[in-house]
């Protein structure tokens, strides 16, 4: 599986990591590898190999949002002047 900057965007990339996977079972077809197909695998190939598009922005914003709701209280953090040794 390939996700987000370079898995997403670098056909070449994703071709030489499938050369070298070949031994696990994983082929990548050149022609739906280019066109930027969600799934990239050779036909008869082992396992499938996906080009997954991810948002990390929105994805980071929205653990964000849940941790700070108030269903979900944040921990506690002690005082400096209660760190001492």
């Amino acid at each position: 599986m390939f996700t987000a900057g370079i898995g997403e965007n670098a056909p070449s990339i994703r071709e030489k990591i499938g050369a070298v996977a070949a031994w696990l079972g994983a082929g990548v077809d050149h022609e739906r590898n280019h066109r930027g197909e969600e799934i990239i695998s050779l036909t008869g190939s082992g396992v499938d190999v996906l080009v997954i598009h991810t948002d990390e922005e929105r994805a980071v914003g929205s653990e964000l949002l849940s941790a700070s709701s108030p269903a979900n209280p944040r921990p506690r953090l002690m005082s400096p002047s209660a760190r001492r040794h």
